[in-house]
């Protein structure tokens, strides 16, 4: 039996422990990694000759790496953690990541670095989402201050399982909500606008 999700007036630290442990069930997460890299294939078809920010996966993230080879067309890059913040390298092939912080695959130094207002697509990972758009991270704040130094045009994809998907999330004034969310689930979500209370 499912644990019951945090109520509406509970903080961050609530829903990142219930989230974890959600993470930690996911059953069908190959399935659910294969029809989101589908959809955001369809999706990135359409624009040719993007450079798109993605990440290497942790155990309980979707995988995308193989966008790097199925989706030649874009400029591809990655991000690095460098003291608080991320600095993304472009990267042409996975064998050019090595581990890095928090376990994490990271890019080589060697590789060149593009700054983020250069990116047009971020597809962030994250413990949950909300229907409105709202990404908790794991709380340490490195895509929110990435995020922050973007292009005001750059389009903010959320990736996640269908199980990190929630109602509604805690949000603060520096949170900057996603564009578009991919989850397992058979369609991409827009977000909804949100109303200032619970």
């Amino acid at each position: 039996m499912q644990e019951t999700s945090p109520g509406p007036m509970a903080e961050k630290a609530e829903w990142r422990r219930w989230l974890r442990k959600i993470l930690a069930s996911v059953g069908d997460s190959d399935a659910q990694s294969d029809s989101i890299r589908r959809q955001l294939g369809e999706l990135l078809a359409a624009r040719p000759s993007l450079c798109i920010a993605t990440f290497s996966a942790l155990p309980d993230e979707p995988s995308l790496l193989e966008l790097l080879s199925s989706s030649p067309n874009h400029r591809w890059v990655l991000p690095k953690v460098v003291g608080e913040e991320l600095v993304f390298h472009q990267i042409e092939h996975p064998d050019q990541l090595k581990p890095g912080a928090f376990g994490i695959a990271e890019p080589s130094s060697d590789l060149p670095i593009v700054p983020a207002e250069d990116i047009d697509v971020f597809l962030c990972p994250g413990l949950g989402f909300d229907r409105h758009g709202i990404r908790l991270g794991r709380g340490k704040g490195f895509y929110d201050r990435a995020l922050a130094g973007a292009k005001p045009d750059a389009q903010r994809i959320g990736i996640a399982f269908r199980e990190q998907t929630v109602n509604r999330l805690p949000a603060d004034p520096h949170d900057i909500p996603m564009n578009l969310i991919l989850s397992g689930s058979n369609n991409p979500h827009r977000p909804e606008p949100r109303d200032q209370d619970p």
